[in-house]
Protein backbone atom coordinates (compact mmCIF):
# COMPACT_ATOMS: atom_id res chain seq x y z
CA UNK A 1 0.00 0.00 0.00
CA UNK A 2 1.26 3.51 -0.92
CA UNK A 3 1.61 6.45 1.75
CA UNK A 4 -0.21 9.15 1.44
CA UNK A 5 2.41 11.31 0.57
CA UNK A 6 2.93 9.03 -2.44
CA UNK A 7 -1.14 9.44 -3.67
CA UNK A 8 -0.87 13.51 -3.40
CA UNK A 9 2.31 13.48 -5.50
CA UNK A 10 0.89 11.38 -8.12
CA UNK A 11 0.50 14.23 -10.47
CA UNK A 12 0.63 18.07 -10.34
CA UNK A 13 4.17 18.00 -9.25
CA UNK A 14 5.87 19.82 -12.07
CA UNK A 15 4.66 21.70 -15.07
CA UNK A 16 5.87 23.13 -17.91
CA UNK A 17 7.89 26.38 -18.22
CA UNK A 18 6.85 27.58 -21.48
CA UNK A 19 5.26 29.41 -22.96
CA UNK A 20 5.69 32.27 -20.98
CA UNK A 21 3.65 35.53 -21.25
CA UNK A 22 5.34 38.03 -23.69
CA UNK A 23 7.53 35.16 -24.41
CA UNK A 24 8.53 34.75 -28.34
CA UNK A 25 11.76 33.24 -27.78
CA UNK A 26 12.80 30.66 -25.15
CA UNK A 27 16.58 30.86 -24.28
CA UNK A 28 18.85 27.75 -23.51
CA UNK A 29 19.60 28.81 -20.05
CA UNK A 30 15.97 28.67 -18.72
CA UNK A 31 14.54 25.64 -16.63
CA UNK A 32 12.00 22.94 -18.63
CA UNK A 33 9.75 23.00 -15.25
CA UNK A 34 8.75 24.72 -12.41
CA UNK A 35 7.68 23.37 -9.46
CA UNK A 36 3.84 23.87 -8.16
CA UNK A 37 2.96 26.02 -5.24
CA UNK A 38 1.49 23.59 -3.09
CA UNK A 39 4.62 21.12 -3.27
CA UNK A 40 6.24 23.78 -1.85
CA UNK A 41 4.29 24.15 0.64
CA UNK A 42 4.50 20.53 1.46
CA UNK A 43 8.41 20.28 1.38
CA UNK A 44 8.63 22.80 3.71
CA UNK A 45 6.17 22.21 6.15
CA UNK A 46 8.06 19.31 6.44
CA UNK A 47 11.24 20.79 6.98
CA UNK A 48 9.51 23.13 9.68
CA UNK A 49 8.85 19.83 11.35
CA UNK A 50 11.83 18.52 11.58
CA UNK A 51 12.87 21.96 12.74
CA UNK A 52 10.37 21.90 15.64
CA UNK A 53 12.26 18.27 16.63
CA UNK A 54 15.37 19.76 16.61
CA UNK A 55 14.70 22.95 18.31
CA UNK A 56 13.23 20.58 21.38
CA UNK A 57 16.34 19.53 22.00
CA UNK A 58 16.56 16.04 20.06
CA UNK A 59 16.63 14.24 16.85
CA UNK A 60 14.44 11.17 15.23
CA UNK A 61 15.91 8.17 14.07
CA UNK A 62 15.70 6.82 10.36
CA UNK A 63 12.35 8.18 8.67
CA UNK A 64 10.96 7.69 5.19
CA UNK A 65 8.33 8.38 2.86
CA UNK A 66 6.16 6.20 5.01
CA UNK A 67 6.41 7.99 8.06
CA UNK A 68 4.73 11.41 6.51
CA UNK A 69 1.22 12.12 7.72
CA UNK A 70 -0.61 14.35 5.08
CA UNK A 71 -3.01 16.90 6.60
CA UNK A 72 -6.17 18.24 4.72
CA UNK A 73 -4.22 21.43 4.05
CA UNK A 74 -1.51 19.36 2.49
CA UNK A 75 1.42 19.85 5.03
CA UNK A 76 3.60 17.11 5.71
CA UNK A 77 4.26 15.83 9.21
CA UNK A 78 6.93 13.25 10.49
CA UNK A 79 5.55 10.53 12.73
CA UNK A 80 5.71 6.97 14.01
CA UNK A 81 9.81 7.57 14.63
CA UNK A 82 11.80 7.23 17.80
CA UNK A 83 13.46 10.45 19.25
CA UNK A 84 17.06 9.96 19.87
CA UNK A 85 20.04 12.35 21.47
CA UNK A 86 20.70 15.35 19.55
CA UNK A 87 24.02 15.57 17.62
CA UNK A 88 25.38 17.18 14.25
CA UNK A 89 26.13 13.81 12.96
CA UNK A 90 21.84 12.77 13.78
CA UNK A 91 20.96 16.60 12.35
CA UNK A 92 23.04 15.41 9.22
CA UNK A 93 21.15 11.94 8.82
CA UNK A 94 17.88 13.69 9.74
CA UNK A 95 18.49 16.35 6.31
CA UNK A 96 19.53 13.26 4.66
CA UNK A 97 16.35 11.79 4.99
CA UNK A 98 14.62 14.43 4.22
CA UNK A 99 16.34 14.59 1.06
CA UNK A 100 15.78 11.17 0.34
CA UNK A 101 11.87 11.58 0.65
CA UNK A 102 11.05 14.88 -1.39
CA UNK A 103 13.74 13.62 -3.82
CA UNK A 104 12.92 10.07 -3.89
CA UNK A 105 8.83 10.56 -3.48
CA UNK A 106 7.76 13.54 -3.88
CA UNK A 107 10.14 14.00 -7.02
CA UNK A 108 10.22 10.67 -8.16
CA UNK A 109 8.53 10.74 -11.36
CA UNK A 110 10.90 13.40 -12.71
CA UNK A 111 15.03 13.65 -13.68
CA UNK A 112 17.26 15.12 -11.20
CA UNK A 113 19.20 16.85 -13.44
CA UNK A 114 17.08 17.23 -16.75
CA UNK A 115 13.77 18.16 -15.02
CA UNK A 116 14.02 19.71 -11.36
CA UNK A 117 14.50 23.50 -11.80
CA UNK A 118 18.59 24.67 -10.57
CA UNK A 119 17.40 26.29 -7.65
CA UNK A 120 15.39 22.98 -6.09
CA UNK A 121 18.85 20.95 -7.09
CA UNK A 122 20.39 23.42 -4.74
CA UNK A 123 18.51 23.43 -1.72
CA UNK A 124 18.48 19.28 -2.43
CA UNK A 125 22.42 19.38 -2.04
CA UNK A 126 22.16 21.22 1.31
CA UNK A 127 20.08 19.25 2.37
CA UNK A 128 22.46 16.20 1.60
CA UNK A 129 25.96 18.03 2.17
CA UNK A 130 25.78 21.01 3.87
CA UNK A 131 22.98 21.60 6.23
CA UNK A 132 24.82 22.04 9.47
CA UNK A 133 24.89 25.75 9.87
CA UNK A 134 22.39 26.13 7.24
CA UNK A 135 19.17 25.18 8.81
CA UNK A 136 17.14 28.60 8.49
CA UNK A 137 18.40 28.46 4.85
CA UNK A 138 16.91 25.44 4.01
CA UNK A 139 13.75 25.63 5.72
CA UNK A 140 13.08 29.71 4.78
CA UNK A 141 14.76 28.58 1.13
CA UNK A 142 13.41 30.82 -1.96
CA UNK A 143 12.84 27.36 -3.51
CA UNK A 144 10.33 26.62 -0.99
CA UNK A 145 8.56 30.14 -1.94
CA UNK A 146 5.38 30.48 -3.45
CA UNK A 147 5.87 32.29 -6.64
CA UNK A 148 3.95 35.31 -5.04
CA UNK A 149 6.12 35.57 -2.07
CA UNK A 150 9.35 35.89 -3.94
CA UNK A 151 8.71 39.46 -4.56
CA UNK A 152 8.33 40.20 -1.05
CA UNK A 153 11.76 38.27 -0.71
CA UNK A 154 13.35 40.00 -3.31
CA UNK A 155 11.97 43.93 -2.72
CA UNK A 156 12.74 42.96 1.43
CA UNK A 157 16.49 42.16 0.49
CA UNK A 158 16.90 44.82 -2.13
CA UNK A 159 16.07 47.07 0.32
CA UNK A 160 18.41 45.64 2.90
CA UNK A 161 21.31 45.66 0.26
CA UNK A 162 21.30 48.67 -1.18
CA UNK A 163 20.21 50.69 2.49
CA UNK A 164 20.90 48.98 5.11
CA UNK A 165 24.06 48.15 4.34
CA UNK A 166 25.47 51.02 2.39
CA UNK A 167 27.17 51.84 5.75
CA UNK A 168 28.98 48.12 4.54
CA UNK A 169 30.00 48.72 1.25
CA UNK A 170 32.64 46.15 1.46
CA UNK A 171 29.70 43.30 2.56
CA UNK A 172 27.77 44.67 -0.03
CA UNK A 173 29.86 44.28 -3.16
CA UNK A 174 30.37 40.73 -1.95
CA UNK A 175 26.60 40.17 -1.70
CA UNK A 176 26.36 41.34 -5.43
CA UNK A 177 29.41 40.36 -6.65
CA UNK A 178 28.33 36.61 -6.13
CA UNK A 179 25.06 36.55 -8.05
CA UNK A 180 24.93 34.85 -11.44
CA UNK A 181 23.73 36.59 -14.97
CA UNK A 182 26.19 40.00 -14.63
CA UNK A 183 27.71 39.23 -18.14
CA UNK A 184 24.64 37.95 -19.59
CA UNK A 185 21.44 39.44 -18.26
CA UNK A 186 20.57 41.61 -21.41
CA UNK A 187 21.01 38.78 -23.45
CA UNK A 188 18.80 36.45 -21.52
CA UNK A 189 15.77 38.84 -21.43
CA UNK A 190 15.70 39.00 -25.45
CA UNK A 191 12.96 36.81 -26.70
CA UNK A 192 10.22 38.09 -23.87
CA UNK A 193 8.32 41.29 -25.22
CA UNK A 194 7.72 42.22 -21.20
CA UNK A 195 11.16 42.28 -19.84
CA UNK A 196 12.41 43.50 -22.87
CA UNK A 197 10.19 46.78 -23.00
CA UNK A 198 11.22 46.78 -19.22
CA UNK A 199 14.87 47.59 -19.92
CA UNK A 200 13.91 49.85 -22.13
CA UNK A 201 11.76 51.83 -19.89
CA UNK A 202 14.59 53.05 -18.29
CA UNK A 203 18.66 53.30 -18.57
CA UNK A 204 20.18 50.81 -16.18
CA UNK A 205 24.37 50.49 -15.85
CA UNK A 206 24.91 47.28 -17.86
CA UNK A 207 28.39 46.89 -16.65
CA UNK A 208 27.62 46.21 -12.84
CA UNK A 209 25.79 44.46 -10.26
CA UNK A 210 24.04 46.95 -9.10
CA UNK A 211 22.43 47.58 -12.33
CA UNK A 212 21.43 44.11 -12.98
CA UNK A 213 19.99 44.15 -9.58
CA UNK A 214 18.52 47.73 -9.70
CA UNK A 215 17.01 46.18 -13.03
CA UNK A 216 15.23 43.25 -11.50
CA UNK A 217 13.74 45.98 -8.66
CA UNK A 218 12.40 48.19 -11.47
CA UNK A 219 10.18 45.92 -13.17
CA UNK A 220 9.23 43.94 -10.33
CA UNK A 221 8.06 47.17 -9.27
CA UNK A 222 6.42 48.17 -11.98
CA UNK A 223 5.66 44.66 -13.65
CA UNK A 224 1.92 45.27 -14.37
CA UNK A 225 2.94 49.00 -16.23
CA UNK A 226 1.93 47.63 -19.19
CA UNK A 227 -0.70 45.39 -19.12
CA UNK A 228 -3.30 45.50 -21.49
CA UNK A 229 -1.29 48.72 -23.14
CA UNK A 230 1.34 46.04 -25.53
CA UNK A 231 -0.89 44.52 -28.57
CA UNK A 232 0.90 41.57 -28.38
CA UNK A 233 0.65 40.92 -24.95
CA UNK A 234 -2.67 42.27 -23.70
CA UNK A 235 -3.63 41.34 -20.11
CA UNK A 236 -1.27 39.30 -17.76
CA UNK A 237 -1.01 39.09 -14.32
CA UNK A 238 2.01 39.99 -11.59
CA UNK A 239 1.78 36.13 -11.21
CA UNK A 240 2.62 35.41 -15.13
CA UNK A 241 4.95 37.81 -15.08
CA UNK A 242 7.05 37.06 -11.91
CA UNK A 243 7.00 33.66 -13.57
CA UNK A 244 9.36 35.45 -16.34
CA UNK A 245 11.91 36.54 -13.99
CA UNK A 246 12.25 33.13 -12.22
CA UNK A 247 11.87 30.87 -15.21
CA UNK A 248 14.45 33.98 -17.29
CA UNK A 249 17.16 33.92 -14.15
CA UNK A 250 16.32 30.58 -12.51
CA UNK A 251 18.92 30.76 -10.31
CA UNK A 252 18.93 34.39 -9.12
CA UNK A 253 16.87 34.79 -5.82
CA UNK A 254 18.52 31.55 -4.87
CA UNK A 255 22.28 32.43 -5.22
CA UNK A 256 21.25 36.27 -3.52
CA UNK A 257 19.64 34.28 -0.57
CA UNK A 258 23.04 32.22 -0.66
CA UNK A 259 25.19 35.16 -0.33
CA UNK A 260 23.13 36.80 2.33
CA UNK A 261 23.21 33.51 4.73
CA UNK A 262 27.09 33.54 3.73
CA UNK A 263 26.97 37.36 4.98
CA UNK A 264 25.55 37.01 7.96
CA UNK A 265 22.56 38.68 6.72
CA UNK A 266 19.50 36.31 5.57
CA UNK A 267 18.22 36.10 9.03
CA UNK A 268 17.91 39.80 9.18
CA UNK A 269 15.51 40.09 7.13
CA UNK A 270 12.95 37.71 8.66
CA UNK A 271 12.16 35.39 6.15
CA UNK A 272 10.32 33.17 8.09
CA UNK A 273 7.74 35.47 8.78
CA UNK A 274 6.95 35.73 4.88
CA UNK A 275 5.11 32.35 4.19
Amino acid sequence: MGSSLEELTKTNVLRPAKRLVGEYQAHRLQDEFVVEDHIKILVRSMAKDLERHHDQGHCLAAFDHRNIQINDKGRGKITGVAYIEKSDVDIKNNYLDLHNVVLNTVFRHFSLKEQLPRERRMLLLLMRKECIGKEYLIRNNVALMPIQLRVLFFQTAYEHVMFFLRDDPAKQKRILDRLPYLNNWTDLLRGNTLLEASLAHKSHDKTTAEGFFTYYRDSNSHRLDRCHLLRTVGCYTAKQFEMNLMVGYTLYLAMLEDSLDKEGELEKLEVHVMF
